[in-house]
């Protein structure tokens, strides 16, 4: 579990500070407990019950004690402790992109972040790349007015300034998608009185709502890929050569072919090529 520990940014959350004026059961036990719901269920995944990977965007099981029961509005699954439990459909709180674990962490102390949870999804999830931000360039996002008052409204600006528009048309659309989640990962349905647009598209294919938007994360290939490339550079500490790129199509082939268990994948990368062998002294 070490390397999503490490891949998500889950050990960062022990530093998350939330303004407790605005998320008033934020706590230093609730950020800690949101860690352990997302290991948990990739321990459950992974190892208990060696499903399909995809599982991690889709499924509905998770693990809950009592502070991050109240936070999701559902039933506490036991008096004491973690307990495995099924969020209902209707909460549309569904796999990591549900969880508080990640929801808090890529938002900033008092709001959320359409840029921070995009550039995870777009960099950690899907392996693709976001450039730089131009020297000197205004990133701040307007305060809420009466012309502009969700974060949809407000981040706009930079889709329309060139110089901004380049990075965040890559994350924002996709952070976009968990607004109704806030900083902290409870859900709401407005932003200061206004409706929350979660509507979007990933790369050219629509989605009207949250729960669109993860099946259509979990039927990317990239989704998939993207794993796959992550724990061959975790296991050989270093990023593919040019040589050992042509390894990692049949280690994304095997993981397809035998249902993306994550254990298998393991296996046949501890026995590829690009695991065995180094390329010649530079």
């Amino acid at each position: 579990l070490v390397f999503f520990d490490e891949l998500y940014g889950l050990h960062r959350l022990s530093h998350v500070v939330k303004d407790p004026t605005i998320f008033t059961s934020a706590s230093p036990d609730l950020v800690a407990a949101a860690r352990q719901e997302t290991l948990l269920t990739l321990a459950d995944i992974v190892f208990d019950r060696e499903a399909d990977f995809r599982e991690v965007l889709t499924s509905r099981r998770t693990f809950l004690n009592r502070r991050l029961a109240a936070l999701y509005d559902v039933r506490a699954p036991a008096a004491e402790g973690f307990a495995p439990t099924e969020i209902p459909a209707e909460k549309h709180r569904t796999g990591l992109l549900g969880h508080a674990s990640i929801l808090s962490l890529y938002a900033h102390s008092t709001a959320t972040s359409a840029t921070l949870r995009g550039k995870f999804i777009r960099t950690v999830l899907l392996c693709g790349e976001v450039p730089p931000p131009p020297s000197g360039v205004d990133t701040s996002i307007p305060e809420p007015d009466e012309t502009a008052v969700t974060l949809r409204e407000r981040v706009a600006v930079h889709l329309e300034v060139e110089d901004c528009a380049g990075c965040h048309a890559l994350m924002d659309p996709l952070g976009l998608a968990l607004e109704n989640f806030d900083g902290l990962g409870a859900w709401r349905e407005t932003e200061f009185g206004a409706p929350i647009d979660p509507a979007g598209d990933l790369d050219g294919q629509p989605f009207s709502n949250v729960d669109e938007f993860v099946n259509l994360m979990a039927a990317d290939p990239r989704f998939t890929d993207c794993v796959v490339e992550r724990l061959v550079r975790y296991a050989n500490s270093s990023v593919e050569t040019w040589d050992q790129a042509d390894e990692l199509a049949p280690l994304k082939d095997a993981f397809e072919a035998q249902g993306f268990r994550f254990q298998q994948l393991v296996l046949h990368v501890i026995m590829s090529p690009a695991f065995r062998y180094t390329g010649a002294p530079q």
